[in-house]
């Protein structure tokens, strides 16, 4: 489980925190133990940086483009403990801080008596950036939303879903056990996960996507260059132009490739495994890899 490292916090520049509590009496994954929650409001002005950096663990984060030279976040903390005091105190032990730091703003939620190891504590987050602003946005059993935001994106989580919105300056995901949703994107795509399904609709993309067991599904169009795609388990579908050139190198086992473009092979084709060419001179070159699923590449309807 990824958390964030406990780092001495810089100098803060202009920090503004609202804190509105409320408790939650509950079950929060150890038996007879009483959750504490609270929502803390965050605000930082006047910085400099482009690159906003997000660390919380065991809940969500979601961004969303906001006003310029200004981030905002609601931080919702919860702790836990043997009784509803116990666990107001536990709480207070998460500390969350947003500043400036060099070259970033940083958004961070540490369990300070054990930062390495929070157990049934979370932290979420509910951010606000300047549309323009790179991302950089760490989590642990939480899913990860992005929309509007035009800047690069790197997202780590573990154990949920991440989706993306209008990704223009490249994307670089990893997650497990959780399906990722691409749409409206462009650009460079580096997408991870396992146990669940990737799907991608995007224009001049130059794609990385990495499953296991469930599907790999694109449409859209596609930049020149090496495109990847795998899975296992499952199946790979590609929608792209009607007039689309690409090289091809697809193999599957237990299921077929289906191709629907005249296709020149460069070696012996088979049921399951098809080289070779669309097109005269293609400047984008595909590779697809699965077992048990079948390849498919078809002009879009």
């Amino acid at each position: 489980m990824r958390t964030p490292a406990c780092r001495r916090p810089p100098a803060v520049l202009g920090l503004v925190a609202l804190v509105v509590a409320f408790v939650v009496g509950g079950c929060a994954g150890g038996v007879g133990e009483t959750t504490a929650r609270e929502s803390r409001d965050l605000s930082l002005a006047g910085f400099s940086a482009h690159l906003v950096h997000v660390e919380v663990f065991n809940g969500e984060i979601s961004v969303r483009p906001g006003p310029d030279g200004r981030v905002s976040a609601t931080v919702t903390v919860t702790g836990a403990g043997a009784t509803k005091a116990d666990a107001e105190a536990d709480r207070a032990r998460i500390v969350t801080t947003l500043q400036e730091t060099t070259g970033a703003v940083m958004l961070r939620a540490v369990y300070q008596p054990d930062p390495t190891s929070p157990r049934n504590r979370g932290a979420s987050a509910v951010v606000t950036v300047p549309a323009g602003s790179a991302l950089e946005l760490d989590t642990s059993n939480g899913k990860v939303s992005v929309a509007g935001v035009t800047g690069a994106i790197r997202i780590r989580t573990s154990n949920a879903e991440v989706t993306v919105d209008r990704a223009t300056a490249g994307l670089d995901v990893e997650t497990s056990n959780g399906a990722i949703a691409v749409t409206g994107s462009r650009g460079q795509l580096g997408l991870a996960t396992s146990n669940a399904r990737i799907g991608i609709a995007a224009t001049d993309a130059a794609v990385r996507a990495s499953t296991s067991n469930g599907e790999v599904a694109f449409a859209g169009t596609l930049a020149a260059g090496a495109q990847s795609f795998e899975t296992s388990n499952a199946a790979i579908s590609l929608r792209l132009g009607a007039d689309a050139t690409f090289g091809l190198d697809l193999e599957t086992s237990n299921a077929k490739v289906t191709v629907g473009y005249p296709v020149t092979t460069s070696e012996a084709a088979s049921e399951t495994r098809l080289v070779g060419r669309v097109g005269a001179a293609p400047a984008i070159a595909i590779s697809a890899r699965t077992s048990n699923g079948g390849i498919t590449i078809l002009p879009a309807k």
